[in-house]
Formats: structure tokens, sequence, C-alpha cells
């Protein structure tokens, strides 16, 4: 606990009091620790941000292989045709939730797909291999990708 902490070492910065006896309100705590929800705050206007910005189908497809593929390459002679099919797929109407005014043919939607092409359609040994590169490895690089160029598009 920070009270225990601050108290240990005589500061009273970041010191807040709640009796006991009172109702616990977590979010006045974190306010007057100065831990607002910036982050998720930020997150969720972002968030907002790509489901208001509609993708024409050009628009989506140079994102796709921005994410996936090599831009310095033609569209025909990519390497990787088979993920780039599939993610464009996946966007266009067969994603999970795809249907939704917030993802269907959005920024946001983008995001899904390729989300839901790394943690459900990509190649993998095994369903551990596959979380693991969604969490922690390739999978989860891709996804990065993808949401630092919706932003990009949504800028």
């Amino acid at each position: 606990c920070n009270n225990t902490l601050q108290l240990a070492v005589a500061s009273t910065a970041g010191v807040v009091r709640t009796p006991h006896n009172t109702q616990f309100d977590a979010v006045q705590v974190k306010k007057e620790l100065g831990l607002g929800l910036t982050a998720w705050d930020t997150f969720i206007t972002d968030i907002r941000l790509l489901a208001e910005r509609k993708l024409n189908k050009f628009e989506a497809t140079n994102a796709i292989v921005n994410i996936l593929g090599d831009p310095t390459v033609p569209l025909s002679d990519q390497p990787n045709q088979k993920a780039l099919q599939t993610v464009q797929s996946l966007f266009m109407g067969g994603a999970k939730g795809s249907d939704l005014a917030s993802a269907n043919g959005t920024a946001w939607g983008l995001v899904n797909a390729v989300t839901e092409f790394c943690d459900q359609h990509r190649r993998a040994r095994n369903q551990d291999y596959r979380l693991d590169s969604s969490w922690f490895g390739q999978g989860a690089e891709i996804k990065q990708r993808a949401y630092r160029e919706a932003m990009k598009l949504a800028a």
C-alpha cells in the first residue's frame, strides 16, 4: 500500500487518508494519488477516432500491405499473398463483429481484422505457440503495426 510506504519513509506526499468507517471510493483515491485513468482514456479516444474513420478499399489494401507486406513491391508480387487476402476478406465482412457500425469499413475494423488474423487464422505449430506469438511475439508486433497504421489513417 502506498500509504504505508509513504508513512514508512516519513513523507506525506502521495498520502490519501480514508477513514475506515466510510465507503471506499477507488476512483477518488486514484484521483487524489494522481493515478488517473489517462492511458485508458487515451485508448478510448483513439478507438472512437478509429471507429469514425471510414476506409475505402484502396486505403484498406495499402494499409494491409504496409502491415503485412512490403510497400516497395507491387501488390501482385507481394510474397505473403494468402495472409494479405485473408486480412482483406476479414476486413470486408468476414471478421467477427465486422458488421457492427464501429467496425464496418472503418480503421477500427481494420485493426480488428488484423487482430483476428493473428489470433485465429495465422499458421502456428499449436495453440500454445499461437498464444505466445499473439501476446509477446510476431503476432503482437503485427497487431501493433496495425494499430499504428490505423492511427496514421485516422490522423
